[in-house]
């Protein structure tokens, strides 16, 4: 907790599996939580009892403007982020959203610019910033001098049901590119260093339930020539989640909370407390940055401030582009009608993106 210690009250949309482990984070960290706000009543106040909050409403609106409430966590679907993070912003609220923060870069970057202008934070719960087992590969890479050439990237589960990581059922479809992919995307442009200049991307059919890419492949390559490549898939029935990250002289493997040198050194962490010691210190910098008077000139206040987010979105964007031709390419029919002649790009409509 930040010097000054004092209370910051909250307003949390969302009563998910995520949403509990925000309320024991935000509460170590010194937070009141004033109110709760979520679509089904019955839910919402079996979360509140659970948890000890005082005040339900199914408005987020009201939620944002309860008495007291000088932050805002969103822990909703990734329908509503955009939405919810807008009204926060606009009420003069600090926000912490969850991953991810937009499912397009025009509504991210047009959220990170309402927080500049109402000089208010916006952080985003790209929680593996958090994860020590992470931060500790960063250091150790930094202090070994590596320069990767090669970063091997895998995010594989089974999604095919709306079923969340405690086997709670979902009343939203989750995202594969966006939200798995926002976080592997993002780890990957930590680990690279360079700027990217230029993305290659193939994507699966659409999966009936969704409507999107249950299968993603991306390539990328960077400034100074190091690579890239990254798989995503909802169908794997044997999952896995690791970044390989070769050099020169030696490579690295951090899988789960193990993380394994070519030389032979090792460390293990138990995922799990990993990711919730990640919550509780990504919480406590988001409160700890109210408590210091909010963003600097350039939105910057926590490590996972929505500024620093805007350059995995734009990998993220340029997936999703090519996913939307790539999918419209898909039901081409195999012969050309022979009347009337035209070309495909006479008779159909350019994709956009939204």
């Amino acid at each position: 907790m930040d010097a000054s210690g004092r209370p910051v009250g909250v307003a949390l949309l969302g009563y998910g599996a995520i949403a509990a482990m925000h309320v024991g984070a935000l509460r170590a960290a010194g937070a009141r939580i004033e109110v709760v706000a979520g679509p089904r009543p019955d839910e919402l106040d079996r979360f509140a009892s659970a948890h000890g909050i005082p005040t339900t409403t199914t408005d987020p609106r009201a939620a944002i403007g309860h008495p007291g409430v000088e932050a805002v966590v969103i822990a909703s679907p990734t329908q509503v982020h955009v939405e919810q993070t807008t009204l926060a912003l606009e009420a003069e609220r600090h926000v912490l959203v969850e991953i991810p923060l937009a499912t397009s870069l025009v509504d991210g970057e047009r959220l990170v610019d309402l927080a500049r202008r109402q000089r208010r934070i916006l952080a985003v719960c790209h929680t593996l910033r958090y994860w020590r087992p992470v931060r500790e590969l960063h250091d150790a890479i930094e202090t070994r001098g590596m320069r990767p050439t090669h970063v091997v990237a895998r995010a594989l589960s089974l999604r095919h049901a709306n079923v969340g990581w405690t086997g709670r059922q979902r009343s939203w479809v989750d995202d594969l590119l966006w939200h798995h992919g926002g976080h592997v995307v993002d780890e990957v442009l930590t680990l690279l260093g360079s700027p990217v200049v230029d993305i290659t991307s193939s994507s699966g059919p659409s999966w009936p339930a969704s409507g999107r890419s249950m299968d993603h492949a991306i390539t990328l390559r960077t400034a100074d020539g190091a690579i890239a490549t990254i798989a995503l898939s909802y169908h794997a029935r044997i999952g896995a989640s690791e970044y390989l990250v070769v050099g020169e002289d030696v490579t690295v493997l951090l899988a789960g909370g193990d993380v394994r040198w070519s030389d032979g050194t090792h460390a293990a962490t138990d995922a799990a407390m990993a990711q919730e010691t990640a919550v509780h210190d990504q919480d406590a910098d988001f409160l700890d940055a109210i408590r210091r008077g909010g963003p600097d000139d350039e939105g910057r206040a926590t490590r996972a401030d929505g500024a620093s987010i805007l350059p995995t979105l734009r990998v993220l964007q340029a997936v999703s582009d090519r996913e939307a031709v790539s999918d419209r390419a898909s039901r081409i029919p195999a012969t050309t009608p022979s009347a009337p002649e035209a070309s495909i790009a006479e008779s159909e409509p350019t994709p956009t993106n939204e």
